[in-house]
């Protein structure tokens, strides 16, 4: 888009006679298009997925960390090595498996954040705890019924 917008599309055109409507090359197509901030932007977007992602991968002790991570990181760095080619950064429906891969991962990656400080056991606590509070709660609520408060 920003290369039809600015005229560059144009000019390669008339002045190059070669058509290209946009660059084959994601990064650059970015900057182009939302300027140095929006790639700067973006940028660490990706780059938490891969840390977290190649996290979960190198973590031996459970199968699904392992999985979560592997799937997440192969089709991110996917797509990151195929940006330099023809690829976009921009959504499209062949990313829509990358991104589920990537949601996935990170909530094996936050359960894991949790086992290991032990918040899991904390929030099943909280969990009864409020259980017991809606049970007690609708139990009073019946009783006012039947009482005809």
């Amino acid at each position: 888009q920003a290369m039809q917008t600015t005229g560059l599309t144009a000019y390669v055109a008339e002045k190059l006679n070669d058509s290209f409507p946009h660059p084959h090359e994601a990064y650059l197509e970015m900057l182009l298009d939302n300027g140095i901030l929006g790639l700067l932007c973006i940028i660490p977007i990706y780059f938490l997925a891969v840390k977290r992602s190649i996290s979960l991968f190198l973590d031996r002790s459970d199968r699904q960390y392992e999985a979560a991570g592997g799937a997440a990181l192969a089709l991110v760095l996917a797509l990151l090595f195929a940006s330099f080619g023809a690829q976009t950064l921009y959504p499209r429906e062949g990313v829509v498996g990358m991104w589920a891969a990537v949601g996935v991962a990170f909530r094996v990656y936050e359960n894991r954040e949790r086992k290991r400080w032990g918040e899991d056991d904390e929030m099943a606590e909280e969990n009864e705890r409020t259980e017991e509070f809606e049970e007690a709660s609708y139990a009073d609520t019946s009783r006012m019924a039947l009482d005809g408060v």
